[in-house]
């Protein structure tokens, strides 16, 4: 399933503006430059799992860790409390499978 997903991420306080799609399962967040990476586990929220399937008219079925096969990969990284970013990562080896059910 591949498809962009806007979400606009809120953990009081702060609200961040992220980008994801699903490529294979994988969950892969948008960068500054425009490209798509897996998003590395440590960086995960399930919320986004959560939030991405109800975009979808969906469930969350799984959210879990799976080997990463690519050397690059993005976390998130938050400054100042509500300035939340993207940053490339070159040492994560586990991104994020997602599935989604209509039950």
């Amino acid at each position: 399933m591949i498809g962009w997903i806007l979400l606009a991420v809120a953990w009081s306080p702060v609200v961040c503006e992220f980008t994801f799609r699903l490529e294979d399962d994988v969950l892969e967040v948008r960068g500054r430059n425009g490209g798509f990476l897996p998003l590395c586990f440590n960086s995960a929220r399930e919320e986004y799992a959560e939030q991405i399937c109800s975009s979808l008219g969906r469930y969350l079925a799984s959210f879990e860790s799976v080997s990463l096969s690519s050397q690059s990969s993005y976390s998130i990284a938050c400054v100042g409390g509500s300035n939340c970013f993207p940053y490339p990562t070159t040492y994560c080896k586990h991104g994020i499978a997602v599935k989604c059910t209509t039950d």
